[in-house]
């Protein structure tokens, strides 16, 4: 009895983690079909910080950029323009990534993420520079 107690729970386990990513997506098209309503912004945020957690970089950038240009004056828009950086750079699309690290920088000069998106982006000059030659 015990071990099929264990087998069924592994095997829900399994199927929970197999649907993050739907409910992730599910959750981000219900705030961006309502913007208006409270907590949008954040249902956007959680679902950029999971999708970025489980490696899913294409679609963090997507939702990260479009968190920024649906809630720019959000208070999650240092997150939505530090994973839309961080997205970009996983990805090796390095011009995408020093924009957002940019805007980043140039938007939030004091915010905790600040010294280490500088060091990520002048890295990312530095290396970039040294392809373009």
């Amino acid at each position: 009895m015990i071990k099929k107690l264990f087998i069924l729970g592994l095997i829900l386990a399994v199927v929970g983690v197999a649907t993050i990513p739907l409910w992730t997506q599910k959750l981000a098209e219900e705030a961006f079909a309502h913007p208006k309503r409270k907590g949008s912004s954040k249902r956007i945020k959680d679902a950029v910080v999971v999708k970025f957690r489980i490696h899913n970089f294409k679609e963090t950038s997507k939702l990260a950029e479009r968190g920024i240009i649906y809630f720019p004056e959000s208070r999650y828009l240092p997150e939505f323009l530090y994973y839309a950086a961080r997205s970009a750079a996983q990805r090796r699309k390095p011009h995408v990534a020093i924009y957002w690290y940019e805007r980043f920088l140039n938007k939030f000069p004091d915010h905790q993420w600040s010294n280490q998106s500088k060091s990520a982006m002048e890295k990312l000059k530095e290396l970039h520079v040294r392809e373009s030659l």
